[in-house]
């Protein structure tokens, strides 16, 4: 315990660093594992606080987004949100790194990242809409096709169907080759189900279904 607040120590034993000169030049070599861990966790919390404060100010999503390149995810904004707690309304969470002499840091990440309690609804917030966008793989698509789009002498069109999605009923675009188009449009003029599985992703205030595969008409 510290004055007013509780620390919690992580050590992640990193191996020593030795220098390897081979006779045909200097070869690049990767860091433990373990080191590529800790500086990923860091510099994946330093861009969290920055998209947390970009976003509070301009209560645009695209600042974590942008992040994600750099280890963002909805699993970390849980756990942020999770240390936090739900009634720390007046505490600030910090973490603070410090590497090995043996394996002096090279690279330009974040020494210590603090996070007001003003940021953790924004990051609870963030954490919601960033598993809304990550892609469901071999999702069930079962519906019927309210719209059929295809130019003409094209191998391929783009059909709209009306499925369940989280229990609720959503517009999933879908875009099929031949001889599968021909399987939609039957199912479409004869108003029977439409069904074909793939990777479910969020296009705007729809959904669309990547790389379908098991196209058919549902009853069949």
């Amino acid at each position: 315990t510290g004055r007013g607040s509780y620390v919690i120590t992580i050590i992640s034993e990193v191996s020593p660093e030795l220098h390897h000169r081979p006779a045909n030049g200097h070869v690049e070599e990767q860091p433990p594992y373990e080191r590529q861990v800790t500086t990923m966790l860091a510099g994946a919390l330093g861009s969290l606080a920055r998209a947390a404060e970009r976003a509070a100010l301009t209560q645009e999503f695209k600042s974590f987004e942008e992040a994600v390149a750099d280890g963002v995810s909805a699993n970390l904004c849980d756990a942020v949100a999770g240390l936090w707690g739900d009634d720390s309304h007046h505490r600030t969470l910090e973490f603070q790194f410090s590497w090995s002499p043996a394996r002096p840091m090279e690279l330009a990440v974040p020494h210590r990242v603090r996070i007001a309690p003003d940021r953790i609804p924004t990051i609870r917030e963030a954490s919601r809409l960033l598993k809304e966008r990550s892609p469901c793989e071999d999702f069930e698509l079962e519906g019927a096709v309210v719209k059929l789009e295809k130019e003409e002498n094209s191998l391929r069109g783009w059909i709209t169907v009306i499925g369940a999605v989280d229990a609720k009923p959503s517009r999933v675009m879908v875009e099929l080759r031949e001889p599968f188009y021909q399987i939609a449009i039957r199912a479409h003029l004869q108003e029977m189900p439409f069904r074909c599985v793939g990777t479910l992703v969020r296009d705007g205030r729809g959904y669309m279904l990547r790389d379908p595969r098991d196209v058919a008409i549902a009853d069949e």
